[in-house]
């Protein structure tokens, strides 16, 4: 995979590098869809301010069905609130605390950052906020819900 920006992916390509997030041009209908490199990050805050930039493109409406999304290194989808994980993923490394942040309305859920502190992880939890329809959850290593959803 050569990492040179407009670079064509197929689907395997999708996944960022190791330790990195990689932002994708997505163009076409779903039956004829094409991803294009867009560039790869190593801080996820760097990958959304690109992502941001590049959402005025995607708004203004080519025609082409055109969006750009992020993916982390493990293939996951990247947003603003954090990575879209599944049910399974709520389980937090060994010996950390997994913030997650889920919407009632649509069931996506995301994971927002994995801490060393429980303490600081469930604070962080009880003081978030991404709108009415989101509640933010503690997890610990091998899955309990520290806190219910706020």
């Amino acid at each position: 995979m050569s990492n040179v920006l407009n670079t064509r992916l197929v689907k395997d390509d999708l996944k960022a590098l190791p330790a990195q997030f990689r932002v994708v041009k997505t163009v076409g209908p779903a039956d004829a869809v094409e991803h294009f490199l867009v560039g790869d990050f190593p801080e996820r805050l760097d990958a959304l301010e690109r992502w941001r930039t590049l959402l005025d493109e995607e708004q203004r409406g080519t025609g082409d069905y055109l969006r750009y999304t992020i993916y982390d290194d493990h293939g996951r989808k990247v947003d603003e609130v954090g990575i879209r994980i599944t049910e399974e993923d709520r389980v937090a490394p060994p010996g950390k605390f997994r913030v997650i942040c889920a919407d009632i309305r649509t069931g996506t859920i995301w994971l927002v950052a994995d801490m060393n502190d429980r303490g600081e992880a469930i604070n962080y939890a009880k003081e978030a906020y991404e709108g009415p329809y989101t509640g933010f959850q503690v997890h610990n290593d091998i899955g309990e819900a520290l806190i219910p959803v706020n």
